[in-house]
């Protein structure tokens, strides 16, 4: 076992040999494909677009200041003068950025950082609400010189940029994902499906992958080598792995964990064998947001898109397809967990969110419900520009006909009326407030009005009516289980 840990943390670092400045990016887009062509991959930085402290603290404040938790439990830093930082107190703040971007942090913050964390924290993509909607991450989604770059990319105007998280990773955290692909390599499919995967590293980050390893050139020969080692697996699987001691090519010899600088965004093709690599204890704090792009977005994906953006809720779907899920999946089987979380909540929130379940086994356990928007902090949507409502899905693009709803479980939610009633309800908040960034900017969010997620999944409700009302959270009764 610990043979193994040394051989994943031993992937050799480089730099990107080109990177992009996005501030000229109009004149090198021939360049930029090129590149990107022969190694499914380009970073790009963003000078002058991000201003890292801002983002930091913007960030930070919004996913560890907006917790349900009790103060032994909020995040609270120690200075280098010996001062507690407390995460609420709005003149720490500035502090808290300094200490947040100190290399290396001391094991003090750091533990700290890590007892204050939301669930997630070792993969460090939190899935509370507020990681959804962050003005930073929304103001490079609509970016115009970005996009530009995207289109070059993709080839189309036509794009769409689904809603995701951010990604918040302490030292000494992170998990090791063994090489893979995001689509299975054996059913290589047109250049019409190829989308665009991406993250904007506000600090400094990695990349691992395989340069080339996206070609059908190269797919073809790893086709031939590899299906005979991995026998049984279905056509079409939504993640296709690849295990270190079936690899003929030596493709876990030629992975690379490429640098990010910090306010830097990375474009790779959904057909790159790609990797994570864990935070080392001396570097410094990953921050950053995923931001990446597709050709086309169906009438039910709209739906959704809107009704996130309005009400400030999660999304149904990554854009991978994966289920969004606001507790680990291992959760489910580890009951301590769910007592670890309701530990640290307030009295109020334990009040409100803290309940529990009966397992398949008859044994009654905690549960916490999820939790949305404080009630001090209501949500308002972004005030996106016209173009940008398009690039989100908020709005269709004009010319372009969307592809038919594909078929889902939450009840047909995608349904032409339903569509059409929420769309005309955006447009009606829209202008009745002089703009979305004002649109029920009054309204109080509960902290909790959701029923327990058994299955860990936040989803879709199956009717509009079922949304929770206060949480910003949906989801789906998964089961027999029962609850008090």
């Amino acid at each position: 076992m610990s043979g193994g840990k040394k051989k994943k943390e031993c992937i050799p670092r480089c730099e990107f040999k080109k990177i992009f400045n996005i501030n000229n990016i109009n004149d090198h887009l021939a360049e930029l494909s090129a590149v990107f062509k022969q190694d499914g991959i380009v970073c790009i930085s963003l000078e002058g677009k991000l201003d890292q402290r801002k983002v930091v603290g913007d960030m930070v404040q919004q996913i560890f200041g907006y917790l349900p938790y009790s103060e032994e439990y909020l995040l609270k830093l120690r200075s280098p003068d010996g001062s507690v930082l407390n995460i609420r107190n709005p003149d720490d703040k500035e502090a808290i950025i300094t200490e947040l971007l100190r290399v290396p942090m001391t094991p003090e913050n750091v533990n700290e950082l890590n007892k204050a964390y939301p669930p997630h924290r070792q993969f460090g993509g939190p899935c509370v609400v507020q990681s959804f909607h962050n003005e930073d991450a929304n103001e490079m989604r609509q970016d115009e010189d970005i996009n530009n770059a995207a289109e070059a990319l993709l080839g189309t105007r036509f794009l769409w940029c689904p809603i995701n998280r951010c990604f918040v990773r302490p030292p000494k955290t992170g998990t090791h994902t063994l090489l893979h692909w995001d689509w299975d390599p054996r059913t290589i499919e047109s250049e019409d499906n190829q989308e665009l995967q991406g993250k904007v590293c506000v600090t400094e980050g990695t990349f691992v992958c395989v340069l080339g390893s996206h070609t059908p050139e190269f797919l073809e020969k790893f086709c031939a080598l590899y299906e005979p080692l991995y026998q049984g697996r279905k056509p079409g699987v939504a993640k296709y792995g690849l295990d270190p001691n079936k690899d003929p090519m030596r493709l876990f010899e030629e992975q690379r964990a490429y640098i990010v600088p910090a306010c830097c965004l990375v474009f790779w093709t959904n057909r790159l064998l790609h990797g994570h690599a864990i935070v080392g204890r001396d570097e410094r704090m990953q921050i950053g947001f995923y931001q990446g792009y597709q050709r086309s977005i169906s009438a039910q994906q709209r739906m959704e898109c809107q009704e996130s953006y309005l009400n400030g809720t999660v999304p149904r779907l990554y854009p991978s397809g994966d289920n969004v899920c606001f507790y680990p999946r291992k959760f489910l089987n580890f009951p301590d967990h769910f007592k670890s979380v309701a530990k640290k909540l307030s009295a109020e929130a334990r009040a409100e969110l803290v309940t529990t379940r009966f397992t398949k086994a008859g044994k009654e356990v905690v549960d916490v419900r999820p939790w949305g928007w404080p009630k001090d902090h209501c949500f308002a949507p972004f005030p996106f520009t016209e173009k940008g409502k398009r690039i989100v899905g908020i709005e269709p693009w004009e010319g372009f006909r969307e592809p038919d709803a594909p078929p889902s479980d939450n009840g047909g939610i995608a349904q032409a009326a339903g569509h059409d009633q929420l769309a005309a309800k955006i447009r009606v908040v829209d202008a009745a407030n002089g703009g979305m960034a004002q649109a029920r900017a009054s309204k109080k969010r509960p902290l909790g009005d959701s029923e327990s997620v058994h299955d860990g999944e936040v989803q879709m409700p199956a009717r509009q009516d079922q949304l929770a009302p206060g949480s910003g959270i949906r989801v789906r009764d998964s089961g027999p289980a029962t609850r008090k």
